[in-house]
């Protein structure tokens, strides 16, 4: 929790190099002071950043980790897709090999069965429509098909990049919601059952207690007329 009725969440970005993913997380964690930067060099190892914000009136953080696009570290990072509240992947619709390589992330992450979060598929670099060889309804299709959310989105524009984002802290808050809401009433249903175990152990108890009452009255009786006679 962030404070008493705030969120925490945690983000991951993945895609291939150059899909301009460190572009959307600067502009997702500092939009007011971003400078779009046409040349940053790979991702070589986790990029770590956070955004602050607030849904509905209720604070929120989010820690934004991007993953190195190199094919050679993906099955290492992979495991850590678990942890992701969001789970975003990249490609660039310029490029048809970036938007392939996206599809096989998708299907191994599936097949794994690593991301417990939301699925977001998004295509960046919709500023550069002449240069596109990804269209737009591959993407949507792709999305529906691994039932993720799907955008297309230029980080050096902006266009999308903010409704993205916002789209993205209203799911993780509904999901989360969900989930506390879940887990009260099973804490709710396990305090009933200790306490109906409770009522019954109480019941036998007080029954034995009646028995044991009820038999030693029962004997003096007896045993009063028997001396009695």
């Amino acid at each position: 929790m962030l404070e008493m009725n705030g969120f925490n969440f945690n983000l991951i970005i993945v895609g291939e190099c150059e899909a301009g993913k460190s572009n959307i997380v600067y502009r997702w964690s500092n939009p007011l002071a971003y400078n779009w930067q046409s040349v940053l060099g790979p991702t070589l190892w986790i990029n770590g950043a956070t955004r602050i914000d607030q849904v509905n009136n209720m604070p929120i953080r989010i820690n934004i980790w991007e993953f190195p696009g190199k094919e050679s570290l993906r099955d290492h990072f992979g495991r850590l897709y678990r942890y992701a509240d969001a789970f975003v992947l990249v490609y660039d619709i310029t490029s048809r090999d970036s938007f392939e390589k996206c599809q096989m992330r998708l299907e191994s992450a599936k097949r794994r069965g690593n991301v417990k979060g939301m699925f977001v598929l998004m295509g960046n670099k919709s500023d550069l429509e002449r240069e596109r060889q990804v269209s737009f309804e591959e993407g949507r299709s792709l999305a529906e098909e691994y039932g993720s959310k799907f955008f297309e989105i230029s980080a050096k524009t902006g266009e999308n990049v903010n409704y993205t984002i916002k789209y993205i802290e209203k799911e993780m808050v509904e999901r989360r919601e969900i989930e506390d809401e879940k887990r009260r009433i099973r804490r709710l249903q396990e305090k009933k059952r200790i306490l109906g175990l409770e009522q019954k152990a109480k019941s036998h108890q007080e029954m034995v207690l009646l028995v044991v009452v009820v038999t030693g009255i029962f004997l003096c009786i007896v045993g009063y007329h028997t001396f009695s006679y």
